[in-house]
């Protein structure tokens, strides 16, 4: 599960709020029904269905994570996540959570402050980590008078042996499965692997981070208790 290319820098700072988030999880277990069609996983779309507040995305955390104990049943490799951490993490602690579950990271986002103006960038990874410092650096630089709060959430391909295992890892707020297509509906197996047909035919995506949502939550609990 390992890659050498070089990173590139693909996103350029946001500092509007960002529209970030996922689908809601369908696994009902019915491995017969082989012809029903499956859309396309859409992030924007399903973002929506989630609802804003710390109680809808609370909710939202617990239906993945039943997802996340059904797939794990399933032997996969590569399921796509979207990876939320519970606060921002070093590029030390990012490289001892990729070494412990062996995941390909395909993308990690950074946050930087401006004064009290969040900034979100994001750089392609594929394993070189000097170039992931040199990456940050250089976002850092551009970025006058900001200062860098860390990794805020990454987008990886990892094993679904290690799931269960991952999500419960402390550092991590989220381990989001839902634009993989072994979440999208039992349709995607075929007898007990992911049929892969359908999953390379484009109908899985990576759902979109949380990390602006958690600090959404963290500031207005902030703000009550003044």
């Amino acid at each position: 599960m390992k890659k050498n290319l070089k990173p590139h820098l693909i996103w350029i700072l946001i500092v509007t709020l960002v529209i970030t988030c996922a689908i809601p999880i369908i696994v009902n277990g019915d491995t017969e029904s082989k012809d029903v069609y499956i859309t396309p996983f859409d992030p924007i779309l399903h973002y929506e269905s989630i609802g804003q507040g710390e109680a809808k995305i609370e909710a939202y955390k617990e239906d993945v994570e039943l997802a996340i104990n059904e797939v794990s049943t399933v032997e996969l490799e590569d399921v796509r996540t979207t990876i939320t951490f519970s606060e921002p993490i070093t590029e030390k602690e990012l490289l001892d959570i990729v070494t412990t579950y062996d995941l390909i990271v395909e993308a990690v986002e950074l946050r930087h402050l401006v004064g009290e103006e969040r900034y979100t960038s994001a750089i392609i990874f594929d394993g070189d980590w000097d170039a992931l410092n040199s990456e940050i650096d250089l976002i850092s630089e551009d970025l006058e008078e900001s200062e860098y709060v860390g990794i805020i959430d990454i987008y990886a391909k990892v094993d679904s042996e290690v799931l269960e295992e991952l999500s419960a890892d402390p550092k991590i707020y989220l381990v989001d499965i839902s634009g993989d297509a072994a979440t999208l509906g039992s349709e995607v197996y075929d007898g007990d692997s992911r049929n892969e047909e359908r999953f390379d035919d484009g109908i899985d995506d990576y759902p979109k981070a949380l990390a602006w949502e958690l600090e959404d939550i963290e500031m207005e609990e902030m703000s009550l208790n003044e």
